[in-house]
């Protein structure tokens, strides 16, 4: 079998509602994204938000084995998660339908070396393919998928045409200090 280098982890289905309860209750401080491939709605959580520091302590779990599994993705200079991670809800029909990726050079100040998304709801044939490594991820309410950010790992997203669905996604970013 070929390594995807795509590795899949829970965090815990409380926290997960905790994310979802926070959307909720936070609605006010969403947007709407409508651009080509793409319609959702979103909060962005800084370092600042408690909610922030608190899920990327759950991530750090599930990176730390993505580091076991493959230990050259931590022999780069040094990397953090983004200062912004996106709390993303999506209606049914919506959700990032185009095939993309997340290094593709739109901001060249940003290093994106790994993306993360949590599933924070369970949505039958609402989770992501992986174009070249012909791969699904399930949403599954805590599936934490962790994989490299270039043209290697294009994918999309799959539309739930009947069900809404709440993620959180983010990016371990390359840093010069």
């Amino acid at each position: 079998m070929v390594d995807t280098f795509i590795l899949e982890n829970k965090i815990t289905e409380v926290f997960c509602d905790k994310l979802v309860d926070y959307y909720k209750s936070n609605i006010s401080k969403s947007h709407k994204i409508e651009e080509y491939g793409k319609v959702s709605n979103q909060i962005i959580l800084t370092r600042q938000d408690e909610i922030y520091i608190e899920y990327t302590k759950h991530l750090d779990e599930c990176l730390q084995k993505y580091l076991k599994k493959y230990e050259w993705c931590n022999r780069v200079k040094y990397f953090t998660p983004s200062a912004n991670i996106k709390l993303q809800y999506y209606k049914p029909n919506e959700g990032y339908w185009d095939w993309h990726f997340e290094n593709n050079g739109t901001y060249p100040d940003i290093q994106r070396h790994l993306v993360f998304m949590t599933y924070l709801n369970n949505v039958e044939n609402g989770g992501t393919d992986f174009l070249y490594q012909n791969y699904s991820t399930k949403a599954v309410k805590g599936n934490t998928v962790i994989w490299p950010a270039h043209w290697t790992h294009t994918h999309k997203g799959q539309i739930s045409k009947t069900k809404e669905k709440f993620i959180i996604t983010g990016w371990y970013l390359f840093n010069e200090w």
